[in-house]
C-alpha cells in the first residue's frame, strides 16, 4: 500500500474463525476524496490470501471501522454443502415501450 501513498497507522497478525490474518488501518489523500482512511484485512485460508476493505473520507472512519470489522468477523470457510445452496441474486431488465 505503500506505492499508493497510503501509510500504515495500526494494525497487526490475528485469527479470523481460526484462520491466520492481518487487519490494518491505512491513511492518506486521494484526488477525489481528500484525506481517507482504508480499513483493510487479509485472511489467509486454503494457500489464498482473501482481502476484505473499505475506504472512506476521514470524517465517516467510524462507520467504515464497524462495517468492515463486521465483514471481516463473518468471514469463515464454508462446507461443500453450504457452498452449493448459495444462489445469486438475479436481476431481469426489461425495455419498457411506449
Amino acid at each position: 500500500l505503500g506505492q499508493t501513498g497510503l501509510q500504515f497507522v495500526e494494525g497487526g497478525e490475528t485469527q479470523v474463525n481460526g484462520l491466520p490474518a492481518f487487519v490494518g488501518t491505512f491513511r492518506g489523500q486521494t484526488q477525489e476524496m481528500g484525506d481517507v482512511v482504508l480499513r483493510a484485512a487479509w485472511i489467509n485460508h486454503n494457500n489464498q490470501v482473501f482481502r476484505l476493505a473499505g475506504l472512506a473520507s476521514t470524517q465517516n472512519y467510524r462507520q467504515l471501522q464497524a462495517a468492515v470489522d463486521g465483514s471481516v468477523r463473518s468471514f469463515q470457510p464454508l462446507s461443500a454443502g453450504e457452498a452449493e445452496r448459495i444462489r445469486p441474486n438475479e436481476l431481469d431488465i426489461y425495455t419498457v415501450r411506449q
